[in-house]
């Protein structure tokens, strides 16, 4: 029997305790639709999700280069794509001439259905790189279970203790985002991750209910909660760290019951996709694509410096706007070091595991407004021209420092 370990978090800390990253927002509508729904997005920025027709039957859908395409299900009678990865592999459901819903997996033109073993409903929301799929399906007891499709071979994602688990996301890594409730029919949900050892449950405080569902390479996982107002409302969310950042549609109203926004998936690059209400009461998808932070370098890049010293970074964070939001709450973590033409050549941390060694400090009188500073020990490199790759933690993106190695 494999064991796993489970830990609780409440986020206590909300975006405005750091710098919030600003997005730059696209409305998705298919063409003609009253109802369009935004559910995944690969690092290529093609979007996959789910639309309404007039009769309110629910249609598959591609968003790529510009251009909305129907993805049709032979013999369905209703469908939603829900995840796609950089290969262009797609997952989502489809509903059967019988009425039973099925998983499916489009590749290379090629449709799969998918079919947990047993179970009277199944449906596939997320794939990686690697061809790995999660997914739920509904047992003979109607109780719902979360699970992992590897190498054709199924596994189960059950939050434990909860009798009712949906497993959303994956990454590269295995990491699995999702939520579960604590008993059938009850309550809110709550949200999950799984490295394949720990479960970890995340609840936002003050909510009737968390929902996680992508999650990136960079471990931010996107997600909504229910705000404990009246009416109810979504709230979107990234995770991250033990922290987590607000994300909501700025045409969004949260004066109807059941509007608001919800972020439903994430790629490589803090893409975030998703669905909101405006004031009309139509649900409309969006891409919300973060505006790139800059960074102002306090020491000369093209210094040549020995390979394998400490090497002194110093550097202050600008916004969007060009103002320097260099923050004792905002904390820089160097993550890996690249060449100048982008390929990985060391990394700092173990997968999955930020190692808080790397972490910049924060000086109010760096640049004389406040900034950053890392003695950071480099490895034996060749010489040439290198970039230090840095993540701000709790958000999603990373910016690069230049240096020189002779």
């Amino acid at each position: 029997m494999k064991r796993v370990h489970v830990a609780f978090l409440l986020l206590l800390a909300f975006g405005e305790a750091g710098a919030q990253t600003t997005y730059n927002f696209s409305t998705l509508d298919f063409p003609g639709a009253p109802f369009t729904a935004a559910y995944g997005i690969n690092s290529g920025g093609q979007v996959v999700g789910q639309y309404l027709d007039t009769f309110s039957r629910s249609h598959s859908w591609l968003y790529s280069s510009g251009g909305f395409s129907e993805i049709a299900i032979p013999g369905a009678l209703s469908s939603g794509a829900s995840a796609i990865n950089d290969l262009g592999d797609i997952v989502g459901a489809y509903t059967s001439g019988d009425g039973v819903v099925h998983g499916y997996l489009l590749k290379g033109g090629v449709l799969t259905t998918i079919d947990h073993p047993g179970s009277s409903f199944a449906n596939a929301f997320g794939i990686n790189n690697k061809g790995q799929i999660v997914g739920m399906y509904r047992d003979r007891s109607s109780m719902f279970h979360g699970f992992l499709l590897s190498s054709g071979v199924f596994s189960d994602i059950d939050f434990p203790g909860s009798p009712n688990s949906e497993a959303h996301g994956i990454n590269d890594q295995g990491h699995i985002a999702g939520f579960f409730y604590q008993c059938g029919g009850c309550g809110g949900g709550h949200g999950f991750t799984f490295d394949g050892v720990t479960y970890q449950g995340v609840d936002v405080p003050a909510s009737s209910g968390s929902l996680l569902f992508g999650i990136n390479n960079s471990m931010v996982a996107a997600g909504f909660y229910s705000a404990l107002v009246s009416p109810s409302v979504s709230q979107g969310f990234l995770y991250s760290g033990g922290q987590f950042t607000t994300i909501n549609h700025p045409k969004a109203t949260t004066s109807l019951p059941g509007s608001g926004t919800q972020a439903l998936g994430i790629n490589s690059l803090g893409q975030v996709v998703g669905v909101y209400v405006d004031a009309s009461n139509l649900r409309h998808g969006y891409v919300a694509t973060p505006a790139a932070p800059s960074i102002n370098l306090l020491y000369d890049p093209t210094k040549l410096v020995k390979t394998g010293p400490t090497f002194p970074f110093s550097l202050q964070l600008f916004g969007p706007t060009g103002t320097n939001v260099s923050s004792p709450s905002t904390t820089l973590h160097a993550a890996s070091i690249s060449t100048a033409a982008g390929a990985v050549v060391f990394t700092y941390d173990k997968p999955g595991r930020i190692n808080p060694e790397w972490n910049f400090l924060y000086d109010p009188a760096i640049g004389g407004t406040g900034g950053y500073s890392l003695n950071l020990r480099t490895p034996a490199l060749p010489n040439g021209k290198y970039n230090l790759n840095i993540m701000v933690l709790g958000q999603p993106g990373t910016f690069s420092a230049a240096f020189s190695v002779h």
